[in-house]
């Protein structure tokens, strides 16, 4: 008799565990596994805050602190999202709760990591709204911005409704920015093509690529806003009627039919000439309303921000030209606006800076080196971490262009998003902008760049196979990665302490108003408050020299009660971006504390504030 070497029994339990393991997996709900890794990212992200120790930050910012967990945690928010886009039935709310948290944990991260509101810049623009609240009035001849005073104004006046100061909610307003964000951008994508996998897909993708930093308590901030809201608008209840196809349109078709017929490319082509109805709404019966608000909107705009208005009217006029946009007198109307602002309310700033905006018309070349040029340069931490924006930037950049090719190569003429991202890189030949402007030019372009970097994802129709979603999972997955190592990789210099915001209190209720604050450089919450009845300078040059003697002989040149005030966040500066070798700010502040002409008024571990003993009163 032969003894089966195995018995079928035996296997049974094997089958059977599995069938059911099998059976459950079926039964459970589609939406079960995106909300399981969507839970697990969360409990991820906030398991590895604990482990983030600010005090050993280094040139290479928030990267050399965050864990393993926080990429895990971005890496399985990117999945859970490619799963729900991909499923057969769309669940508008398990998409919109994945853009919400990913937010959080992108924008949200310094909020719950540090003791107080990052960047001196937000300090400036509370400062300025603090003087206007308590006196009523704009400081032009101490501050250009005070020539663009409607945030700050709006701002005062929120402060006085609530009782909520800004600065006290400042941290909280780059993830609320982005949020807000992303109405407009639906609204707008929706416009220019009917597939909504694409528009959600391209929400993601911009806010994974916004690293630039500009959405925090400033005009920018909040101008970016009125600048997505305008474009929307225009966009969906301003098109041209079905059937209206303007002269692009025609030398599109004009084109086409010259293309060798040996060539593959789809002879069924379209252009978003077509107006859209998106999500059941109607055009004729809001366009009146629509009208007066985006002139509403635009006059705000235009007295809040230098920048964008211009940015605006150049969009605008560029889809008048091309026969994107009925309201053909819109780009003369705003023109008009700008100019009376310009002319009337900013005669101080350009009393003073007319020569110096005009220098930069046309020099493409120097407004390049100033954008680029200039920030290669400081420590080796941070040059890695420029070196590695500019890559990032041009892998976004190169993405969008390979979506738009894409799209083109099937027939898709996306003619108003195209624009839209190449309009911004007009700038270039207009201004520097302080050195900042191809950092503008990349952000303004983004919701547009976010479209095709989205497209580059999307098959060419019906559902996504396994290869369409592997890669779109990676793809995104490597975006929210990198996001966080090009936002915070200035982090050592951006974060301010709650001890260096105190002995700057602390000096305001000692010095007298009128008295000089000279600092080692502008990168500290200094201004908060109180900002006209003090004058500020910077040292520095002197600083970045390590000259004791130059430094206290430039401050004897005050005809006024001259105060020195030197912090943790400016010694960062002096390290990361002009070179000082490390030491020598130490070195410095051990001099300062030994030389008879100046003592020291105030201390604590970030903070340390000179009262130079002796002013000549000398014309400085």
């Amino acid at each position: 008799m032969r003894v089966p070497l195995t018995s079928p029994r035996s296997s049974r339990p094997f089958t059977a565990r599995f069938e059911y393991l099998r059976g459950a997996w079926n039964a459970l709900p589609p939406w079960a596994l995106p909300v399981a890794l969507q839970v697990a990212a969360v409990v991820f992200w906030l398991a590895g805050l604990p482990m983030i120790d600010l005090d050993q930050l280094d040139d290479y910012g928030l990267v050399s602190q965050l864990p393993a967990l926080t990429y895990v945690a971005l890496a399985l928010m990117a999945l859970a999202f490619v799963l729900a886009l991909t499923a057969r039935e769309l669940r508008p709310a398990l998409l919109a709760a994945n853009l919400v948290l990913l937010a959080i944990m992108l924008y949200a991260i310094t909020v719950f990591i540090e003791d107080a509101p990052r960047f001196a810049t937000t300090y400036v623009h509370a400062g300025f709204v603090e003087a206007i609240g308590r006196t009523g009035q704009r400081f032009p001849n101490l501050d250009a911005r005070f020539d663009w005073p409607g945030f700050f104004a709006m701002t005062a006046y929120l402060e006085q409704v609530t009782g909520v100061r800004s600065l006290d909610v400042s941290p909280l307003v780059p993830v609320a920015s982005n949020l807000l964000y992303l109405p407009p951008l639906w609204l707008l994508y929706r416009s220019v093509s009917p597939d909504r996998r694409l528009a959600w897909l391209a929400l993601w993708v911009f806010l994974a690529a916004n690293w630039i930093g500009q959405d925090y308590l400033s005009p920018q901030g909040f101008n970016y806003l009125l600048y997505v809201v305008i474009l929307a608008m225009l966009v969906h209840w301003f098109r041209f009627p079905d059937g209206h196809l303007g002269w692009v349109d025609r030398l599109w078709a004009y084109l086409i039919e010259r293309v060798p017929q040996r060539i593959p490319i789809h002879r069924r082509w379209r252009t978003d000439a077509r107006a859209l109805v998106v999500d059941g709404f109607s055009a004729d019966a809001w366009r009146p309303g629509v009208v007066i608000a985006i002139a509403v909107l635009f006059a705000v705009d235009v007295s809040s921000h230098q920048l964008t208005p211009f940015v605006v009217l150049l969009g605008t006029t560029t889809l008048v030209v091309v026969s994107r946009l009925s309201l053909r007198g819109l780009p003369l109307l705003m023109a008009v606006m700008i100019a009376a602002w310009v002319s009337y309310m900013t005669v101080t700033f350009l009393a003073g800076h007319l020569a110096g905006l005009l220098s930069d018309v046309g020099q493409t070349d120097a407004v390049a080196e100033a954008s680029v040029g200039r920030r290669l340069r400081g420590s080796e931490g941070h040059l890695a971490i420029v070196y590695f924006r500019l890559v990032l930037s041009l892998v976004i950049w190169l993405g969008a262009a390979f979506g738009a090719l894409r799209r083109l190569w099937y027939g898709k003429l996306d003619l108003i998003t195209g624009l839209l991202a190449l309009v911004p890189f007009g700038m270039l030949a207009l201004q520097s902008y302080g050195g900042e402007i191809l950092l503008r030019v990349f952000f303004f372009g983004l919701p547009f760049i976010a479209f095709f970097f989205a497209a580059g994802f999307r098959p060419r129709r019906g559902r996504m196979g396994a290869g369409w979603t592997a890669a779109m999972a990676v793809g995104l997955a490597a975006l929210a990665i990198a996001m966080p190592i090009a936002r915070y990789g200035n982090e050592r210099a951006d974060r301010m302490t709650s001890l260096e915001i105190a002995a700057i209190d602390e000096l305001y209720q000692v010095a007298e108003p009128g008295s000089l604050i000279s600092v080692g450089n502008y990168n500290s919450p200094f201004r908060f408050r109180d900002t006209e009845l003090f004058r500020f300078r910077s040292l520095s040059p002197h600083v970045a020299n390590s000259d004791v003697d130059s430094l206290i002989t430039y401050m004897s040149r005050a005809n006024t009660d001259c105060y020195l005030l030197m912090t943790r966040s400016m010694q960062a500066t002096a390290e990361m971006f002009i070179g000082l070798p490390p030491g020598e700010w130490d070195a410095m502040i051990a001099e300062l504390r030994t030389r008879p002409e100046i003592e020291v008024v105030l201390e604590n571990a970030d903070a340390i504030v000179f009262k130079l003993l002796d002013s000549s009163p000398t014309s400085p």
